[in-house]
Formats: C-alpha cells, structure tokens, sequence
C-alpha cells in the first residue's frame, strides 16, 4: 500500500489549494504556510458576529458564518477562483468539508436540510457543476442531514448589482429564484449554502421564497467580502 500511495503522490500529486505548491501528505488541503496565512475569520466562535450582523433588521438568521475572509488578490480569492473558473470541481468538497465540522462543532440544533443557492441551467452547463452544491455535498458528508438541490431553483441570470443601492439589489434579484417545494421546507431549520457573502442581496431573496413556509434560516459561505 506504501508504494501504491507513492506512486499516487508521484504522478497525481495533491496541491495547496490556495498557493499551488505540492503537499506532503495528501489528507492537508492547505500547506503550512498557507495554514497560517489563510484569512480564517472567528464566525463560528461568536453568536451576533459579523457576518450575523450583516443582515439584521434583514433577515433573521439562526445562525450565519464564513469560513474565510476574503480580500481581493489574497489567497481565499485564489481558492474560489479555482473553484469557479478553473473547473477543480473537488474544492468544492473539500472546503464543505471543513464548513461541515465547524457547523458540527458550533451549531446546535443542526439544521434539518441543507440546500445550495442554485445556479440557472444556463450557467451550471457551462460550468459543468454548482459550486455551491458541492459545498453542500462535503457538508453534508460531516453533518449527515438530507441535502436537496431542487427545492430552490434560479430561473434567470441577474443584472450586474454594481451601483444599486439595497431595494434596487433585492428587487433584481427576487424574481430570479422561485421555491418548487415549499412543504418540503415547512418549519423546517434550513441551512442555505453559498461560496461568497458580499451584499447579502441573494440571501435576502431566497428569504424571501422561504417566507410562509419557515423562517429558522441559517447562512454559511466559504468567503466573506464587505
């Protein structure tokens, strides 16, 4: 098994996902260096942090955290980036992964669903898979609650949010979602799932197609960018 593992190492060496370099042992996603430099922010330790804070008098989260900072040309754009654009679809797993043992460790009660923010059919095909659906899966490998990508869909690409304010962002985005299964989700903790909270416009949205049916929402991105 040895020799196998070496030459496993040899020929599909496993790579910092942040920086590139080659790692040492395969069950590490991020090399040393990077285990210092990599923005963690402290979401998950406090109750009315920030990314909480980000939406009161918006929407009423039982809980909400990002696993990282994310500053413009730093190392968590660099993941996303990778995720997003470069086609390494097992990011995805990985970092849900690391997600689902911080919810594990600070979230009680756990939610009972776990549903991705969906991508139109458009994007996804040219994309070839829902980053945020993979965040869901290794998620869901931790946390071992059901996960479902149909409940919520995206019917249609959203204009560009640059240079509208709050009501501007949430009217363009509201009618982009739309809720199949509302029984589904009835009184129901649900955990949403994104890569990136920036504006927070998407959440406000979703949040809005959930309304009548729950309102135990829970908001957890890999990345938080002000």
């Amino acid at each position: 098994m040895k020799i196998i593992r070496g030459l496993i190492n040899n020929f599909f060496p496993k790579i910092c996902l942040a920086c590139a370099c080659r790692l040492s042992s395969r069950k590490n996603i991020f090399c040393m260096a990077c285990q210092f430099e990599i923005p963690y922010t402290d979401h998950f330790e406090y109750r009315n942090n920030e990314f909480e804070r980000h939406f009161w008098g918006r929407v009423p989260l039982v809980y909400g955290a990002a696993l990282f900072a994310y500053h413009p040309n730093g190392r968590t754009q660099h993941v996303i980036h990778q995720l997003k654009y470069s086609g390494k679809s097992q990011i995805g797993i990985s970092l849900g992964r690391l997600l689902g043992h911080k919810i594990l460790k600070h979230f009680d009660p756990l939610p009972h669903m776990i549903i991705p923010v969906p991508l139109t059919s458009k994007r996804k095909a040219k994309r070839g898979y829902n980053q945020s659906a993979l965040i869901a899966q290794g998620i869901r490998e931790i946390i071992a609650k059901p996960f479902d990508s149909s409940i919520l869909i995206k019917t249609h690409e959203t204009e560009s949010q640059t240079g509208k304010n709050r009501s501007k962002r949430i009217e363009n985005m509201e009618a982009a979602f739309r809720l199949k299964n509302g029984k589904a989700i009835r009184h129901k903790h649900v955990l949403l799932v994104d890569d990136v909270l920036t504006t927070g416009a998407t959440l406000e949205a979703c949040a809005l197609q959930f309304k009548g049916h729950t309102d135990l929402i829970s908001y957890v991105t890999i990345a938080y960018g002000k």
